[in-house]
């Protein structure tokens, strides 16, 4: 607004100066009203331009949030079914959990997302799916260490290790799937808000 009171005073002084200098005064008058028109017109047109280009940005980044959210979602609900599996098989699983979206998308999330509760509980979801992975591959280890030796030599150390880290994974995973829950409840409102 500075910029156009500037230009406008600017202008204001150069046909004063221009109106003592110039002894036609209808041309000069003719001359100064084209051009203020043709400033007017540019004017204008840059405008509608600015208006259309952040347009065209905000609805990029309303699909940009909303592709983000449903990988999220499709991660979580992943997670979530795995969890289920390791709760009622009580099983050491071959599979870890995947924090893939969160490890490559958390900086865009933060850029998009604007929901800091929704931030906090991803947060929390995904340190303890760290924790969940870090007891899976303890149990891994114990299964293989103990696979490895012969018959004669089986470690029943390492199989109360391998129940120890098991019974730990289950209780991380109970106690993240209302945490879970509650993420895709904020996801799946959030993604359908962004379908109106």
């Amino acid at each position: 607004m500075r910029k156009i009171l500037g230009i406008i005073i600017a202008i204001l002084v150069i046909i004063l100066f221009l109106d003592r200098a110039v002894s036609d005064k209808g041309s000069l008058y003719t001359s100064v009203g084209g051009t203020l028109m043709g400033f007017l017109g540019a004017f204008l047109i840059y405008q509608i331009g600015i208006m259309i280009d952040e347009k065209q940005k905000q609805k990029l980044r309303k699909k940009n949030t909303k592709y983000i959210y449903q990988l999220y979602k499709m991660e979580l609900e992943m997670n979530k079914n795995h969890i289920n599996d390791l709760i009622a098989k009580k099983w050491i699983p071959f599979y870890k959990l995947k924090t893939i979206t969160r490890d490559k998308l958390w900086g865009e999330l933060a850029d998009y997302s604007k929901d800091i509760e929704l931030m906090k509980k991803l947060n929390h979801a995904y340190g303890e799916f760290e924790l969940i992975n870090n007891k899976i591959d303890l149990m891994i280890t114990a299964r293989m260490a103990n696979i490895e030796k012969s018959q004669i030599y089986k470690s029943n150390e390492l199989e109360k290790e391998k129940l120890q880290q098991l019974e730990g994974a289950i209780g991380l995973g109970e106690n993240v799937l209302p945490v879970i829950d509650e993420c895709l409840g904020i996801l799946n409102k959030a993604i359908e808000n962004y379908d109106l």
